[in-house]
């Protein structure tokens, strides 16, 4: 384990500030937008390339900003001493260039050598000097002092003036140690002075600002309070306890009664009839801080009755999305719904989170692309209406749970059989089953733009998880339809059929929509009736 995160630290270390050399405005971008949870992708993915075990620490970082110098501390966990991490100071001038310096831990245990201070550029790393562990604080003052020598023309010249890590924690020791005298002081400076080279005064200035916090409260005047009358203290003022308990009692209470209702289930409608066979109801469940519409319509009157006093259950999502972000339930979805009811089953229908309205901008589009991601394109909504459905609404037979669509519907529902043990079979008319293929230069403009969501394309792509999808399927599709591409919809169902499942059912003519209206529906019933 020690040896596997000892391979993992030095990979991110080295890493890391090769990220932000090669694009450093991105680099902070995303960390500005993601924080800790950019670095611990990052961290995931050199645990990945090194083979190292997983660890529970994670990386953290900070920003400073001290006289026109960016500073971004990032601190990765070490292997030698977890609880004493990798430090690596990202610095961005005002008027200067990009600059990365490494605190790189144990170096060299044989020699001795506790830590090394590297300065990582473009050309290769140079080394700075040696010295005692410090904390991150010492290692941003360093860093600050050399960059300001290196402005007043000390530094630059020669390595050997540079400040030493050594000399720098030692001087701090001894001005913690109550060296508060005038003199004290002074000889301090000077010995400093002669160590770092010619210092110019915002350097003297930055070492002072850097004197201990107990020192400067014992030089800070202390404020004297005047007894009362009679020679009591004057007690202190108990207001602001009184506003804290107002506020949790104001605030608190409410979040969370709010909170616990958007959590819970809503209760199971009456719903209304749409024809005198069917009944539907409507329900909005939540996934994650956005709420989602479900319908579920149930035979009613004259529809056969059911077997064995229960129903089988096709979850349907809506179709028309281009498979980078969502859509919501319309009626024109209805014509794909009321077929699987009248020949009595209960069909659920969900909408698709990260749904955009027309013309959206650039900025909605974009977060409608990462509401779909987070809905796992669809299939936590099939998952949630599912869940809502079995545990509502009685009569549901447990053994026969399909999920079934059209075009890109058609592509979720092979998608949310992939992913769901439940569904006990998948009807798909005319999918898209090579996703990335599929979306051609969009696929590759938005990988370029976030790397994690050309890989979720990829991943939920049908040809992916076609080695997951163990249930019986029937694939249906027009051979004229010039929407998807009927050639990679073979392919895939040659991958199926290594495990003898697909039913593949192909008419001539039609086009996309219309032969799974008056042919495909029909026989998908029968196929679904006879398993």
């Amino acid at each position: 384990m020690i040896q596997d995160l000892s391979q993992h630290s030095t990979f991110a270390r080295q890493s890391l500030p090769g990220l932000f050399l090669a694009d450093a405005k991105r680099f902070r971008e995303l960390l500005q937008q993601h924080g800790d949870r950019l670095l611990a992708q990052l961290w995931a993915d050199a645990g990945k390339r090194t083979g190292a075990e997983s660890s529970t620490a994670r990386p953290q970082h900070r920003v400073l900003e001290r006289g026109g110098i960016e500073i971004v501390v990032v601190e990765l966990p070490s292997s030698e001493r977890p609880s004493d991490p990798v430090l690596i100071v990202l610095t961005r001038e005002s008027e200067g260039p990009e600059r990365v310096f490494v605190l790189e831990r144990n170096p060299d245990a044989a020699t001795g050598t506790r830590t090394r201070v590297l300065e990582r550029e473009k050309q290769g790393i140079k080394t700075l000097g040696v010295g005692p562990n410090p904390d991150p604080n010492s290692f941003v003052s360093y860093v600050e002092k050399r960059l300001r020598q290196e402005a007043a023309g000390s530094t630059r010249a020669t390595d050997a003036q540079a400040p030493s890590l050594q000399d720098q924690n030692a001087g701090r020791k001894s001005r913690s140690r109550g060296a508060s005298s005038k003199d004290a002081r002074l000889t301090e400076r000077r010995r400093a002075s002669s160590q770092l080279g010619q210092l110019s005064a915002d350097d003297i200035e930055v070492g002072e600002a850097e004197e201990p916090e107990a020192a400067r409260r014992r030089r800070r005047p202390q404020r004297r309070v005047a007894p009362s009358r009679g020679g009591r203290k004057p007690s202190r003022r108990i207001w602001p306890w009184a506003v804290a308990l107002v506020l949790i009692v104001v605030v608190c209470i409410p979040i969370a009664v709010i909170w616990n209702w958007s959590t819970s289930l809503p209760a199971l409608p009456e719903g209304r009839l749409l024809a005198d066979d069917v009944r539907l109801r409507e329900v909005k469940l939540k996934l994650g801080l956005r709420r989602f519409k479900v319908w579920i319509y149930t035979p009613e009157g004259s529809v056969a009755s059911a077997q064995n006093g229960k129903r089988p259950v096709v979850l349907v999502g809506p179709a028309g999305t281009p498979l980078i972000h969502g859509m919501k339930l319309g009626d024109g979805d209805r014509p794909e719904h009321l077929p699987y009811v009248r020949a009595g089953s209960v069909v659920v229908a969900y909408e698709i989170g990260g749904a955009v309205k027309q013309n959206p901008s650039d900025y909605e589009l974009g977060q409608a692309c990462f509401a779909f991601k987070r809905a796992d394109a669809g299939a936590k909504n099939a998952k949630l209406a599912l869940d809502y459905v079995l545990s509502e609404l009685p009569g549901i037979d447990e053994d026969r749970i399909y999920s079934a669509g059209h075009s890109s519907a058609a592509t979720l529902a092979l998608v949310v059989a992939a992913k769901d043990s439940r569904i006990d079979a998948c009807v798909a008319y005319a999918p898209e089953v090579n996703v990335p293929k599929a979306l051609g230069p969009t696929f590759k403009a938005l990988s370029d733009a976030d790397r994690s969501f050309g890989r979720f394309l990829v991943n939920f792509s049908p040809h992916t998880l076609a080695s997951k999808i163990q249930q019986p399927t029937f694939l249906f599709y027009a051979e004229d339809d010039t929407t998807i591409s009927t050639s990679e919809l073979r392919s895939f169902a040659t991958k199926l059929e290594e495990r003898g499942q697909p039913n593949v059912v192909t008419v001539r003519r039609g086009g996309h929509y219309d032969p799974m209206i008056k042919e495909g529906i029909p026989q998908a019933i029968r196929w679904l009736e006879g398993l």
